[in-house]
């Protein structure tokens, strides 16, 4: 091969997969402690979801987009992200979604596994503008919480047993707030 056979298979090869499901791995191991930098993206995979929907599977975490939850075509991104929430006893996995505020038409559900204490389990939620954490109506089957969601953003699985805000419910196509539920 040319180098400037090289050169174009570079620029043109990543568009021919743009539409496949991608994976990479980032590794950002604390050479010191051998353990992640809290915040850090400890791994990620990309998912080309259409109008028609589809599964979003990330290391035992799923998705299910169903058909009319997106107007078009979108890659979805998922960060796993190290270290827990401050304020939060996390179980411990934390997700980031992209693009992230995305929101759908219909709410998508959400299976997350987790390990940690199954009568606490709950699912939080980052707010789609941004300001702190939602916690979600979900249920708990053994180390596993399913629950639904609105819009793509943060999510993880942490206590809920001292949360005393209100709890959010997706509810068809839109979240409503009941005041003091909890689970």
């Amino acid at each position: 091969m040319t180098l400037r056979s090289l050169v174009v298979f570079g620029v043109f090869a990543p568009l021919l997969c743009s539409g496949c499901n991608k994976s990479s791995d980032t590794d950002s191991s604390d050479t010191e402690t051998g353990t992640e930098a809290p915040g850090t993206v400890t791994s990620s995979t990309i998912f080309a979801i259409s109008e028609d929907g589809g599964l979003v599977e990330h290391e035992g975490m799923e998705m299910n987009i169903p058909a009319g939850a997106l107007t078009e075509e979108i890659e979805i991104t998922v960060n796993t992200i190290a270290g827990g929430v401050a304020g939060y006893e996390t179980y411990p996995q934390r997700y980031l979604f992209e693009p992230d505020g995305r929101v759908f038409e219909t709410a998508v559900e959400i299976t997350i596994p987790f390990d940690g204490t199954e009568g606490e389990a709950t699912l939080f939620w980052s707010g789609p503008d941004a300001s702190g954490y939602q916690r979600l109506d979900s249920t708990v089957s053994g180390s596993t919480l399913v629950g639904r969601v609105t819009h793509l953003s943060e999510g993880f699985v942490a206590s809920g047993i001292d949360y005393d805000d209100d709890i959010n419910v997706a509810d068809g196509d839109e979240s409503v707030r009941i005041p003091g539920l909890w689970r």
